[in-house]
């Protein structure tokens, strides 16, 4: 599968969204996605794979993101969504969370 841009959504815009799977593992890249209001803790879905998508893993597969300095997560979820979550609350704010992620398919 060629990188192939997703719509963000949820409140989060701008930025780029990216995926592709090559060799067997699928390749996640976001980059300067603008984040909505966020409570810490929280778990918060930017995007979604298109239904039947190889890239869908058979289990939740989590990672580290960043979002200006600060350690946060990134995780692509069985249904095929992507989220993020900040450690701490955040007020919406422009070019913030990154992440680039590799697992294996299955």
């Amino acid at each position: 599968v060629p990188w192939t841009i997703l719509s963000p959504m949820g409140g989060f815009s701008g930025g780029t969204i990216q995926f592709s799977v090559q060799n067997g593992v699928a390749y996640f890249s976001v980059s300067a996605l603008n984040v909505p209001d966020m409570t810490g803790n929280s778990w918060y879905q930017c995007a979604q794979l298109p239904t039947g998508s190889s890239a869908i893993p058979s289990v939740n597969r989590v990672t580290t993101a960043f979002g200006n300095a600060s350690v946060w997560g990134f995780y692509v979820s069985t249904n095929g969504g992507l989220h993020f979550q900040s450690q701490t609350g955040v007020s919406a704010t422009a070019n913030l969370a990154n992440a680039l992620a590799a697992f294996p398919i299955g």
